[in-house]
């Protein structure tokens, strides 16, 4: 379940990735759109390329290029690209467009004097996301071992140890004197399903006493009866040997 959960936050994380991207790839580009406009406005590729290198300073830029009105390059800088054994997982977090551009405007004149364009690498960002999924997964992970092991000993005090704690004292019980058939007080007195278990084995184990000792006492009084009576009386089994006799039959056979 916590495994699910870990999955569920970051297929939602991944569901906002890609525009939360755009606005940090949008951001950078607005930092220094009015440097670059003035960059193209006044031609001058010195100034242009110092832009253009400002922009490379953010790890997600792989190039940028600077053009006049005219679409002609002023300035341009590029930066290898990681490696791209993971394009494919890239493109699904981030989104197959890697390239943006801006248009830029004249303050003074509102004339439009150019536009920016950046190549994003795409694998940069997608590190962070990937990095950040990990930390995710493996941390739920260990959160769940964790919960488990918590659960499993808990599960184990509360119930596994009682029950076979009752189950011994029930066996116990079974072998031992009537009188002492009885589960420990100490199950009783608890208010779950256990102790409510124990009552119910320690009623029936009361209630097998009770009719032990009623047995008890009819066998002693059919047996007084036989012994009192004043007519020979003399028991055989099925093979003919005598099993018992009354005090009269006794006298009469001597």
């Amino acid at each position: 379940l916590g495994i699910i959960i870990s999955l569920i936050q970051v297929s939602y994380d991944l569901f906002n990735e890609r525009d939360k991207n755009e606005q940090q790839i949008f951001q950078i580009l607005n930092s220094v759109k009015t440097s670059a406009a003035e960059a193209a406005y006044e031609l001058d590729p010195q100034y242009s390329q110092r832009v253009v290198e400002g922009v490379l300073e953010y790890d997600a830029v792989a190039s940028a290029v600077l053009y006049d009105d005219f679409n002609n390059p002023i300035a341009s800088k590029s930066k290898p690209i990681q490696a791209q054994g993971s394009t494919s997982i890239s493109d699904m977090i981030i989104g197959e467009k890697h390239r943006y551009e801006i248009p830029l405007t004249d303050d003074r004149t509102n004339q439009l004097v150019g536009r920016l364009e950046v190549l994003v690498d795409a694998d940069a960002l997608a590190d962070s996301f990937i990095n950040r999924a990990g930390v995710i997964i493996i941390s739920g992970l260990f959160r769940n071992v964790f919960l488990t092991l918590i659960l499993v000993a808990i599960f184990y005090l509360l119930l596994t140890r009682p029950l076979v704690s009752t189950i011994r004292e029930l066996n116990d019980s079974i072998g031992s004197d009537v009188s002492k058939r009885k589960i420990g007080s100490v199950f009783s007195e608890r208010k779950d399903e256990l102790g409510a278990l124990v009552n119910v084995f320690n009623e029936l184990l009361q209630q097998k006493e009770h009719s032990q000792n009623q047995l008890q006492q009819f066998q002693r009084y059919l047996s007084s009866i036989i012994e009192s009576m004043p007519s020979v009386l003399i028991g055989i089994d099925e093979d003919g040997v005598v099993t018992q006799w009354n005090r009269e039959a006794e006298r009469v056979s001597c």
